[in-house]
């Protein structure tokens, strides 16, 4: 039977540098941004009720700065261009991902995300991974998030065995209840237990 594998992204097959946002905010303004309702913004992007480019510019226009258009397109100007010191590429990723690729398995990305899927795959491309992977989803553009976000990928069951690979309890806790197989990256939660990335390619 085919096979599919939906998996989440960050701490799977990336790890992203927070403190990275931070110089870029002050390199652009002269100061570290910071903004009380940031949680709340994050939220409404994530599930689609505002554009993440959007989110951006509130949190400068909040910090009074008269040009937070400007500043937020700079600000994507720059994460592009630092893309590889943004996103970590975790160690044994990219061969995981060949493995699987040769064995013809499917891989679907479904991350919660405030950004749309088509500016995630500019960065993925930018840091080397776009090529794996046969799509790439994010709660933004699915208007919800995991778990609600699997009834989306329902439809797979036909034709396809389905796992899900995380590391959080809900995920894969929900995944199970939509009827995927999960795997869990140093999570004893799921069906399939995994310490590191590279022994994913002998269990598929």
């Amino acid at each position: 039977m085919r096979m599919v594998l939906i998996s989440d992204l960050d701490g799977i097959w990336i790890k992203t540098n927070h403190k990275i946002f931070d110089e870029i905010n002050k390199k652009l303004t002269g100061k570290v941004i910071e903004n009380k309702e940031l949680s709340k913004l994050k939220r409404l992007a994530r599930i689609g009720r505002m554009s993440s480019f959007k989110m951006g510019y509130i949190i400068y226009q909040k910090n009074g700065f008269k040009n937070f258009i400007e500043l937020r397109v700079n600000f994507r100007k720059l994460e592009i261009k630092n893309a590889k010191r943004i996103y970590k590429i975790v160690h044994g990723a990219k061969e995981t991902l060949r493995k699987l690729k040769r064995k013809n398995i499917r891989i679907f990305i479904l991350t919660d995300s405030p950004n749309e899927s088509c500016y995630l795959k500019i960065i993925l491309d930018k840091i080397g991974l776009l090529r794996y992977f046969d799509e790439v989803f994010t709660s933004h553009d699915l208007g919800m998030e995991k778990p609600s976000a699997f009834k989306c990928f329902t439809f797979l069951n036909d034709s396809y065995k389905v796992y899900f690979l995380g590391h959080d309890d809900d995920e894969i806790i929900g995944a199970k209840k939509f009827g995927f197989l999960t795997i869990g990256l140093k999570n004893k939660n799921a069906d399939i237990y995994i310490s590191k990335i590279e022994e994913l390619s002998n269990i598929l």
